[in-house]
């Protein structure tokens, strides 16, 4: 079972010579950056921004403006990407099927928060909030929402009131009453 070293002389001398691809394969990838330079790139190479930039133009030519219901599960598939500025324009358009206009909103809201923009996604939340009916469980949901965006604004005061409004519709709701109590 023990090789001799004769042996092991005689099989690493059987290994392949692969400078050659080694070399092939070096310069090749010097074409490929003197392209990038130049600006000759192929789709595989371009930045993720520039494909998703030309499959939403494919999307709008193959989609009519008022597939609303498309542009809202384009707008779930950009957001679950972390593609949010991309969701957001998608939800803008699904928005304008009432059907979709007060989630398609608290989606936008949702984004921006994402995002770190919370100017934006209290706007936004607020409109989706303009579209709730009073008391029934989306309401619930969007003032608790915008409870935690004033609350990371600093808004102290605006939180609390929202956070005892969904305390006295459910006091159950999310971490509530623990919010209530922290401050």
């Amino acid at each position: 079972d023990i090789v001799s070293f004769e042996e092991y002389q005689d099989k690493a001398k059987r290994y392949p010579d692969l400078s050659e691809i080694v070399e092939m394969e070096s310069k090749a990838m010097h074409r490929i950056i003197r392209h990038q330079i130049k600006g000759d790139t192929k789709v595989v190479e371009q930045d993720l921004r520039d494909i998703v930039s030309e499959f939403q133009k494919k999307v709008d030519n193959a989609l009519e403006k008022d597939a609303y219901e498309s542009r809202y599960n384009l707008g779930i598939a950009f957001m679950e990407q972390g593609l949010l500025s991309e969701a957001i324009e998608e939800f803008k358009l699904a928005a304008k099927d009432p059907e979709k206009e007060m989630e398609s909103y608290s989606l936008i809201s949702r984004s921006f928060h994402e995002m770190g923009n919370l100017e934006e996604a209290l706007r936004w939340a607020q409109k989706s909030l303009e579209k709730a009916d009073e008391g029934a469980g989306s309401s619930i949901a969007l003032k608790y929402e915008l409870a935690e965006i004033y609350r990371e604004m600093g808004n102290k005061d605006k939180a609390q009131e929202l956070y005892k409004d969904v305390h006295t519709w459910d006091p159950d709701f999310r971490e509530v009453a623990l919010r209530l109590k922290q401050n």
